[in-house]
């Protein structure tokens, strides 16, 4: 049958102005709706929202909204085009998201050549992210118990690097690094995995000298946690000097526990990851420059020290 449709059309040029250190007039980018202008000493970019309503299937006010932003990282010369497409239905707690990534280099004409291009669903554009902006960050939202995940792609591949629950965590001891963690009830959480992990965990070094990171990853298992504690979601996790631990007083606050034996001396590390799954659970691991020791791993609770386990990928 047919029905009637009325559509709105709302269009806004969006105008950003970057300086081009090519001043030729034929530098001019390609790039969707974008445009170039005189005089020839300025690169224009014009990014743009078109919002369309219209009643559905149902009677139903269906609100569709594409959006276009550009982000640039100047000492790389590079320009990454975010597209994303959402149709709200107005029936639904989450509209349905379209995203397209793409990122231009420069080599004849400024930012004229595609160096990929990525086509994602249910994801939404948060940015060019990171100490030296090497990677494209998008977010995933949740729904009802879910948490919310996110992404990064690698600017220079367009591949995922990883994807994580909460916020990644920098600090600069025992070396420059992150701290990331993915809850299994998070959007991203790869939902194949063995029913015993219940999260995934992080740990990203950083070479200031090379702009390198390296990445490892492990899995955090657990075959019979407690159940009143959710332990499938995001802990407290944060680098710690076990000097500080021993002046904020955790070391009166708790007992600790290895493979479910007491502990009365900590001698492993200078530095602990603590994971922090309930106010009387928390988790720790040693840490030094070369990463995580794995065998150190303690508890604050016996039972918890013999069913929680991190393991290497």
């Amino acid at each position: 049958m047919h029905k009637k449709m009325t559509d709105k059309l709302i269009l806004i040029g969006l105008i950003i102005c970057f300086s081009c250190a090519d001043k030729k007039e034929e530098s001019k980018p390609d790039i969707g709706q974008s445009k170039a202008e005189t005089p020839n000493d300025t690169f224009k970019i014009a990014g743009q929202v078109v919002l369309k309503e219209y009643v559905g299937e149902g009677g139903r006010l269906v609100t569709e909204e594409e959006k276009t932003i550009f982000e640039t990282v100047d000492h790389e010369d590079i320009l990454v085009q975010a597209k994303l497409r959402t149709i709200n239905p107005r029936v639904v707690d989450k509209p349905d998201y379209k995203l397209n990534l793409k990122l231009f280099k420069t080599s004849l004409k400024k930012y004229d050549k595609l160096m990929w291009e990525i086509n994602t669903e249910g994801q939404t554009p948060e940015g060019i992210w990171g100490v030296f902006k090497k990677f494209y960050k998008t977010s995933d939202t949740g729904c009802c118990s879910e948490e919310d995940g996110y992404r990064l792609y690698d600017l220079e591949t367009g591949k995922e690097f990883l994807s994580f629950s909460g916020e990644l965590k920098y600090t600069h001891y025992p070396t420059w690094n992150y701290t990331g963690y993915q809850a299994g009830a998070a959007t991203t959480f790869d939902i194949k995995s063995l029913k015993e992990i219940i999260g995934n965990l992080y740990y990203i070094e950083i070479d200031a000298n090379s702009d390198k990171t390296d990445l490892s990853r492990y899995d955090v298992l657990c075959n019979a946690c407690l159940g009143d504690v959710r332990f499938e979601h995001t802990p407290e996790f944060e680098i710690k000097p076990k000097g500080l631990l021993k002046d904020e007083g955790f070391f009166h606050s708790y007992n600790l526990y290895q493979n479910g034996e007491s502990l009365t001396q900590l001698d492993t590390a200078d530095y602990y990851l603590t994971l922090k799954y309930d106010t009387r659970l928390v988790v720790l691991v040693p840490l030094v420059e070369k990463g995580l020791i794995l065998s150190g791993q303690l508890s604050t609770d016996r039972e918890l020290s013999k069913d929680l386990k991190i393991k290497s990928r």
